[in-house]
């Protein structure tokens, strides 16, 4: 029985303040009714949804890197726990354990899962002040490490028809992107040299800079309140698209207007973790 996530616990509680019933509330998120009664319960009392001070060991990751490992399974669902494990740095400073992943997916009721040979979903977009850049749906994606998303296929299906144009349009802009092995192939580096764009210069371990993170949490949050669940590639694509359409322009500004902050709070804890 998975145990409810920080965000499960909020909208639960919003289903029930809407007039839902404990019943229908536990079905939603597959639990016991009697683990929404005592949710219900501590909201009475205590006006939070917070898990109660517990003993024993630290949790070694933060919420946001839950929400991290979490994202990333569902972007990319066959990849190794022990591959996101070396890739993810702990509270520590250490990476993390392939059991800590595992334990993390299962809380969110997802598990690894072997590649097969069938339809692969990926996708992605940029945003800017009052700006919308995509969103991209990656087709013909293969079994590749990184989710099948290669150089080639980032720069025919994103770089030369979203974001090329878009630079022409607002030369005044710097592209931000991570460190993805996709994004920092030289070939990529060549093809934005020469069509003029300008590429913020991305330091390592740093997704606290990446307000567009935020972004992809609000639209799986909506993605999840999707009905009836989206279970082919190309429902999850209708899906994807007429969400990413639905988010507010002014949530959008809030997170670009965030980046002073952003960076202010990643220098202030010298590259260390910050409440973004």
């Amino acid at each position: 029985m998975p145990r409810l996530t920080s965000a499960q616990r909020n909208q639960a509680i919003g289903r029930l303040e809407a007039g839902h019933t404990a019943k229908a509330v536990a079905n939603h998120f597959h639990v016991n009714v009697r683990t929404i009664y005592r949710l219900q319960e501590r909201f009475r009392t205590t006006n939070t949804t917070d898990d109660r001070p517990r003993t024993g060991r630290p949790r070694v990751t933060t919420r946001r890197q839950d929400r991290h490992i979490v994202r990333r399974h569902v972007q990319t669902p066959f990849q190794q726990a022990s591959e996101t494990a070396r890739q993810t740095i702990g509270t520590y400073g250490r990476p993390l354990s392939t059991s800590t992943v595992r334990r993390r997916l299962s809380s969110s009721d997802l598990q690894c899962r072997r590649p097969y040979r069938g339809p692969r979903g990926g996708g992605g977009g940029g945003i800017g002040l009052n700006q919308r850049v995509g969103p991209v749906v990656f087709q013909n994606l293969g079994p590749e490490r990184g989710g099948g998303i290669t150089a080639a296929r980032y720069i025919d299906q994103a770089l030369r028809p979203h974001v090329i144009p878009h630079f022409a349009r607002h030369r005044n802009n710097v592209f931000q992107h991570d460190n993805a092995r996709a994004h920092t192939a030289r070939a990529i580096r060549d093809f934005l040299q020469q069509n003029g764009v300008n590429v913020m210069q991305w330091p390592a371990l740093s997704p606290d800079l990446n307000p567009i993170e935020h972004l992809w949490d609000e639209i799986q949050r909506r993605l999840n309140d999707v009905i009836p669940r989206p279970n082919t590639a190309d429902l999850l694509r209708q899906a994807f698209l007429r969400v990413w359409n639905q988010v507010p322009m002014a949530f959008i500004n809030r997170l670009v207007h965030s980046m002073p902050r952003r960076c202010a709070a990643v220098i202030a804890s010298h590259g260390g973790h910050t409440r973004y």
